[in-house]
């Protein structure tokens, strides 16, 4: 197997990016890896820990007589993950620099775990394959990713659904598998695993909601949960013309714009993509042209399976 890269990198507004969606995710990460069977005492690899918020979740769950080892190829994403462990007193995590297709620890495991990590392996198969051998008779392994593919409006938006298709297309054009959670559970299965449980969580959106480009944009200008005159703000310049056209006038029918911040946020993303898709495969991206923002949005399907060995 070929060393994985994260193509989306490491830098300050991708850390923004995935603390905001991992705010998002927290209750149904943590009842998905409940369901899985993650328990007190339990010795558990974190796949892809990044900045170490599933290692976070673990460490609470398997208590202080367990142990989470969080598994990263970046020395940056460590370097944070390290100093926010250090900074919560979870001493019973640890992080280790490496490869996920390739690493292996001297120890077994009770069960190994990873969320959007297939998203971004070249060969999904293989890397389960691979850890399944490095747990325990009887142990676990939970994986939860996404379903970008289950994205929508209600009621429906041209714009949403070609924004949507432009995602996919930047992602698969760099490597990646956008509609993974669609095949975890057969995923799972063909590493070897029995009893293969699969269940999805939808989460909705409002219009006016920040949360969706927030974690799209890496939270360029976003106004945070302390800050409701942030939203306020926007809506100003909305009524007053600088986000919605001339003053007094409304957008037509159907075509409803978001705050300006946030349609540049929507933007931000595809050209990050389009740029990590470039780096990848040294060819040209799909681009992605701005657009209007639609006036609801569905956030992304994500599906999770719990198997036992």
């Amino acid at each position: 197997m070929t060393e994985h890269r994260y193509v989306l990198g490491s830098a300050e507004a991708e850390l923004r990016r995935l603390d905001l969606q991992a705010a998002s995710i927290d209750r149904p990460t943590r009842q998905m890896l409940q369901a899985a069977g993650i328990a007190d005492g339990m010795r558990v690899l974190d796949l892809g820990t990044g900045p170490g918020h599933v290692a976070a979740i673990l460490s609470e769950l398997v208590g202080p007589a367990g142990e989470v080892v969080g598994l990263d190829l970046s020395t940056d994403m460590l370097e944070v993950a390290t100093g926010r462990v250090a900074d919560a007193g979870l001493a019973n995590v640890r992080f280790e620099q490496g490869d996920v297709t390739v690493w292996r620890d001297e120890r077994p495991f009770d069960a190994v775990v990873g969320r959007l990590v297939m998203f971004h392996m070249p060969d999904p198969e293989a890397v389960l394959h691979h850890h399944v051998a490095a747990i325990r008779p009887g142990g676990r392994m939970a994986m939860v990713d996404f379903d970008v593919g289950g994205a929508r409006s209600e009621p429906p938006v041209d714009t949403v659904m070609r924004t949507r298709d432009w995602v996919i297309a930047a992602f698969r054009h760099a490597g990646a598998h956008p509609t993974v959670g669609t095949r975890l559970k057969l995923l799972l299965e063909a590493a070897g695993l029995t009893g293969v449980v699969s269940f999805g969580v939808q989460g909705y959106m409002a219009p006016d909601d920040p949360t969706g480009p927030g974690a799209a944009g890496g939270g360029r200008g976003h106004a945070q949960p302390g800050d409701p005159g942030g939203r306020d703000r926007d809506r100003a310049r909305a009524r007053s013309g600088h986000a919605g056209g001339p003053a007094g006038r409304r957008p037509p029918r159907g075509r409803r714009r978001l705050p300006a911040a946030d349609r540049g946020r929507r933007v931000g993303l595809s050209r990050r993509l389009i740029a990590a898709a470039r780096a990848s495969r040294g060819a040209a991206a799909p681009t992605c042209p701005q657009r209007r923002s639609a006036p609801g949005r569905g956030r992304r399907g994500r599906s999770a399976r719990a198997a036992g060995r």
